[in-house]
């Protein structure tokens, strides 16, 4: 047995690979500052500044929840945390954060020196229930100042509401965090929003996490809200701070892997981090490795085959919920009616490289002259054309619209208004004006490009057709695609 084996049996704390690459959580050995610290020092200024709303936007798993979280740690302050959800009211909202405060884990918030002058006598506050109480005659609540802490609690959850949260975020280290705010009925969302009005109104500052398609819906809840909105676009990684991931990990554990090995895993990453935290502990599981000092760094090697097998295992066991989607959409409306596997193509052209999120006709084109495929298989022009128009109507009927499931059995006013950019789930768009074809979520096109093994040296086009079309495709019913949409894993 090692010496670092010997020394984690007896008793050494026991370092696992698991929080080396860290695939759900806050990353600490791995986490890379994007843009040389960029989006660290312009969220921690803004949050910083009297009366702003960080609104923090980016496709899913780009990395905005460690983002905020690594700042808040940094100047020491703990997250007030909501999610919004279709079955909540404002009401609710505001009593859910009450619920969550815990007077025993924060502490006075550092006051500038304008504020220490004027809070001279408030320096020794001990923050409870009962003080909430009496704050909250300063902003003109009435809930009692004498009352003892289970009578104060019990009353401030009576009647919640954001002016009761105000003595707290003024007075503590917690910073209030919305997230899915896009979730909540239209209604909800115009009421919550003219309620933010009177945390702006008071200097406190707050964060609003979602996705980028929907940060209109907070502008449109309260126009007054125009100019107190910082917001923060979260996209995609660039290759070389997803580079940066992998290269920290390895250098931590003290094992070598090849600079071409970094560059393929950031590159076929999608732009997410969590895909290469993925793929980089894989490759140490699939060797039977769980934890650091397990390591014979004398054998250890990584090579072609172990990259391409980590890749493909991700795909198959992360993001197998997929599958039925992807089924759905390679065979297409009326597929034994049809003389050609127009929609397999079209997903298909996206295994091709370069790694790209959208495709423009001319591109599709290219890509699949250069399949290989034998003339007589090859779908004319008019056939893709088809294919691309009846895309969204066909997902649309398959996947069904998160709209209607929302809006039964409320009242008219309250109902959620459908648009053709909203009505329904959606894995693909076709943009006519834009003559481009578009894959909305990163982990989909991972999961296209790797749910099949295929070789690290970048197989030429016709090779990837050959691999894509021989695959078969597993049986998907149009109720198993239903149920998954309302709580899909994306």
């Amino acid at each position: 047995m090692s010496q670092d084996n010997e020394s984690s049996r007896n008793g050494d704390q026991v370092e696992r690979i698991a929080d080396i690459f860290r695939t759900g959580g806050q990353p600490t050995v791995t986490y890379v500052r994007r843009d040389h610290g960029r989006f660290e020092a312009e969220l921690e200024s803004a949050l910083l500044e009297p009366g702003q709303i960080c609104l923090v936007t980016g496709p899913s798993k780009t990395g905005k929840t460690t983002l905020y979280k690594q700042v808040l740690s940094n100047k020491k302050f703990i997250a007030l945390h909501i999610y919004c959800s279709s079955e909540m009211s404002a009401t609710d909202v505001w009593l859910r954060i009450l619920e969550k405060i815990d007077f025993e884990r924060v502490s006075a918030r550092k006051k500038s020196r304008k504020d220490t002058l004027t809070l001279q006598g408030e320096a020794n506050t001990t923050f409870g229930w009962s003080w909430l109480a009496k704050s909250a005659l300063k902003v003109g609540v009435s809930k009692g100042s004498d009352a003892s802490e289970e009578e104060a609690r019990e009353r401030i959850l009576s009647s919640p509401g954001p002016e009761l949260l105000i003595p707290v975020l003024q007075e503590t280290n917690y910073i209030l965090v919305f997230e899915d705010f896009h979730y909540l009925h239209e209604a909800q969302q115009k009421l919550l929003a003219e309620q933010w009005k009177k945390f702006t109104d008071n200097d406190i500052s707050f964060l609003v996490v979602g996705t980028t398609h929907r940060a209109v819906d907070i502008v449109r809840g309260n126009k007054d809200l125009i100019g107190r909105i910082t917001h923060f676009k979260v996209g995609n990684w660039s290759i070389s701070d997803l580079e940066e991931i992998v290269k920290k990990g390895f250098q931590h554990i003290d094992v070598k892997i090849k600079a071409n090995y970094r560059s393929f895993i950031a590159a076929e990453a999608v732009g997410l981090p969590i895909v290469v935290q993925q793929v980089c502990l894989e490759l140490f599981l699939r060797k039977g490795i769980t934890e650091k000092s397990q390591v014979d760094r004398s054998l250890f090697n990584i090579d072609d085959a172990d990259i391409s097998a980590a890749l493909n295992a991700v795909a198959k066991k992360r993001y197998e919920s997929y599958e039925n989607f992807y089924a759905v959409l390679v065979r297409g409306p009326r597929q034994r009616a049809r003389k050609y596997n127009s929609y397999e193509l079209l997903i298909a052209c996206f295994g091709g490289d370069p790694v790209k999120f959208q495709l423009t006709r001319g591109e599709i084109d290219d890509r699949i002259r250069a399949s290989g495929l034998e003339q007589n298989k090859l779908p004319p022009t008019a056939s893709i054309q088809s294919a691309l128009r009846a895309l969204d109507k066909h997902q649309q009927r398959k996947f069904g619209s998160p709209s209607t499931e929302k809006n039964r059995g409320l009242p008219g006013k309250l109902r959620i208004k459908s648009s053709p950019s909203s009505s329904h789930f959606r894995l693909l768009e076709w943009r006519e004006k834009e003559d481009t074809l578009y894959i909305l979520e990163p982990t989909f096109l991972f999961y296209v490009r790797w749910r099949n093994a295929r070789p690290v040296s970048r197989p030429k086009l016709q090779e990837w057709f050959d691999i894509f079309l021989k695959t078969k495709v597993g049986n998907a019913t149009e109720e198993v695609v239903r149920v998954r949409v309302r709580n899909p894993l994306l």
